[in-house]
């Protein structure tokens, strides 16, 4: 049973380049057989299925039979440009051989890895076996030959029995433009079916149909949402080979080809006109190499903006908002808020700059809270002894709290005590046993005396 939907065959002619997996693997079900696909891939490097088929067992007449239909659907006439990728199956190569001889058959490095490292192990021998696929020029792929032969003999005969054309790049075709080393593209296709492998056979072909069916219509809401001309994973490639690029030195060579050095004995010429490069890199994938970015950025120089100061000295802490605070402040801010002065206990005021007396806001608030007697000094006991009545001082009037304190004003001399003997004419006048009189604050005219009875 062969299926070739008819979507995938037409957006495989229009958009997807000419290589094609080829894989086969075994069916879990009531009913043995095997189940042989061919992949391909897209713009954006994943997997895109082009036709599958169940077969009895994988051979060359079942491969023959489904590479025969296969090259019907897709217009195969002429094989030349074709590449095909394999894993050396049963009849596989010998089916390729024969139906499409002018085709590039490739082998998948990975399953040659496998095969190599049963009798030849060793790190060394591993890395140098993949150097070598790695190759994309001459000088390179024979370095690492010559390591290889240089650790192991043996390995290097072993090696040379197969074919460098099926799994080194130095040896692939230009007109792919692929450099795929590994069948990866058949492996994943496989592990999406892994569920439908265990089924019948019509509901595995119906439970396959419907999951490229999502993965057609997944992909195409993904593409309309792509902006720009390059898919997502070529873009990012070319960022990576640009940043590279700035490691390379260009030399103009005459018309449009440069000399680019890439390190210490490591020079390529690069042809601008051909779109070609002495590494090959650029022929085989046909996206430029870093050598190729180096004298295009060499061409059209970058130039930094102009710079324009402004007025004033540039800030370097940015404005804050109205109701941002202070991180640096370690306490809160004072702002809009009134104290009181510590001398004499008015609002608005300090110390520094109080117009007032001491005790002046309390005789205010006595006055205030509805006292309208005023205030009469203290007449002295007849028991008080003469120490008591001389310390004795009046106290302040209300003219004379609200009056304003004048700076320039000299301070008042304090109470004082004038002490003076009756005259001896005046003795008879005098009442009997009185002997001293006092007078204070004479400056205000303010005398009192007392007699003793």
């Amino acid at each position: 049973m062969y299926v070739c939907l008819q979507a995938c065959k037409e957006g495989f002619k229009v958009g997807c380049r000419r290589i094609i997996s080829l894989d086969g693997c075994f069916l879990k079900g009531y009913y043995a057989g095997y189940l042989l696909a061919a992949v391909g891939t897209d713009a954006n490097g994943g997997i895109y299925p082009i036709a599958y088929a169940v077969v009895e067992s994988e051979n060359q007449y079942s491969w023959l039979w489904f590479l025969e239909i296969l090259g019907r659907d897709l217009d195969i006439d002429n094989s030349y440009g074709w590449c095909f990728m394999s894993d050396r199956q049963n009849g596989l190569v010998e089916a390729v051989t024969e139906l499409f001889p002018n085709a590039e058959a490739r082998n998948c490095v990975r399953h040659i890895y496998a095969n190599f490292k049963k009798d030849h192990k060793g790190k060394d021998l591993n890395d140098a076996l993949w150097r070598a696929a790695r190759a994309t020029y001459d000088r390179e792929f024979q370095d690492a030959i010559t390591k290889l032969k240089t650790l192991s003999n043996d390995a290097f005969e072993w090696l040379k029995h197969l074919n460098p054309q099926q799994w080194s790049k130095t040896h692939f075709s230009t007109t792919t433009k692929s450099d795929m080393l590994l069948n990866n593209l058949c492996e994943c296709f496989n592990k999406i079916i892994l569920e439908a492998r265990d089924k019948p056979v019509l509901t595995m072909m119906e439970l396959i149909r419907t999951k490229i069916m999502r993965r057609i219509v997944c992909r195409y809401e993904v593409a309309e949402k792509i902006n720009g001309p390059l898919c997502p994973n070529i873009q990012k490639k070319l960022n990576i080979i640009i940043y590279q690029a700035t490691r390379c030195c260009a030399t103009h060579a005459g018309g449009l080809k440069y000399q680019v050095e890439c390190g210490p004995g490591n020079q390529h010429v690069v042809d601008m006109v051909s779109h070609s490069c002495s590494c090959r890199k650029w022929d085989l994938t046909g996206i430029p190499c870093a050598k190729k970015w180096t004298p295009v950025t060499e061409m059209e120089p970058i130039l930094p903006p102009e710079l324009r100061r402004p007025p004033r000295r540039p800030t370097k802490k940015r404005r804050k908002e109205a109701d941002e605070g202070n991180k640096n402040e370690p306490k809160l801010s004072k702002k809009g808020s009134m104290g009181n002065c510590s001398k004499c206990g008015k609002p608005g005021q300090n110390k520094r700059t109080c117009r007032g007396e001491v005790g002046g806001n309390r005789s205010l608030n006595q006055h205030e809270s509805g006292s309208s007697q005023p205030h009469a000094p203290d007449q002295p006991s007849q028991h008080s002894t003469p120490m008591q009545r001389q310390a004795r001082t009046i106290q302040p009037t209300r003219q004379q709290v609200l009056r304003p304190k004048l700076p320039t004003m000299r301070p008042l001399n304090p109470p004082t005590t004038v002490r003076w003997m009756m005259p001896p004419s005046t003795t008879d006048h005098a009442m009997p046993g009185s002997q001293e009189s006092f007078v204070s604050n004479p400056r205000n005219q303010d005398l009192h005396t007392t007699s003793k009875e």
